[in-house]
């Protein structure tokens, strides 16, 4: 009976895990001059604001909807296949699709156009661990490149290639240990080796 308490146990965790990991915040703002910055912490700047607000199983606004449903579903699933599989993840390793979400309106007129995220799961004993590597697709280069260059986010990996920005971050959960949110190593490699899938070279990234 005790292992298999443990066990429920263990899964609902994983399941609070990917959870967080897929509502990790990043919020944004914009400085006296109008520069947008992103932040993982909303007191870090005045007035921030959610990114990436609502969840598919959420209720949304019909304006949101209508937002939502602006990038077509063909390219969706083009930006889909560029994440890796759990095969390619390793052993023992599990992965879940976030349902898309209406994009933050902010960005949109910024130029981010589609989104797409993976989750990777793996557990051993008393740990698990969700990494989550996120795409975000944009009108062009230069449009990614600005949002980039505003983004202070300690915890994550961020990579570009081209107008696709390329986001890895993570959690570990230990029985009876805070969850645990600082970039590891899995998490991080894993948004190298996708950045390298879609550039078809090395990367480099910064923390």
């Amino acid at each position: 009976m005790g292992r298999w308490v443990f066990f429920v146990a263990v899964a609902f965790w994983m399941s609070a895990a990917v959870a967080g990991v897929a509502r990790a915040d990043i919020f944004r703002c914009a400085d006296s001059s109008g520069r947008l910055r992103f932040v993982s912490v909303a007191t870090d700047c005045d007035g921030a604001h959610e990114v990436i607000v609502k969840r598919a199983d959420e209720e949304t606004s019909p304006a949101s909807q209508a937002a939502a449903s602006a990038a077509p579903i063909e390219r969706r699933a083009d930006l889909a296949g560029q994440l890796l599989t759990a095969r390619e993840c390793g052993p023992d390793c599990d992965t879940i699709d976030e349902a898309p979400e209406p994009i933050d309106a902010e960005l949109r007129q910024h130029g981010l156009v589609d989104t797409s995220t993976r989750h990777y799961s793996r557990s051993s004993g008393r740990t698990s661990e969700v990494c989550s590597v996120e795409l975000w697709q944009f009108d062009e280069p230069e449009s990614a490149q600005r949002v980039e260059a505003g983004l202070s986010l300690p915890n994550w990996l961020v990579l570009r290639a081209g107008s696709l920005l390329v986001l890895a971050h993570g959690v570990r959960l230990e029985l009876g240990l805070p969850s645990d949110g600082r970039l590891r190593h899995d998490c991080a490699d894993l948004g190298r080796r996708t950045h390298e899938r879609i550039t078809g070279e090395g990367s480099t990234g910064r923390h």
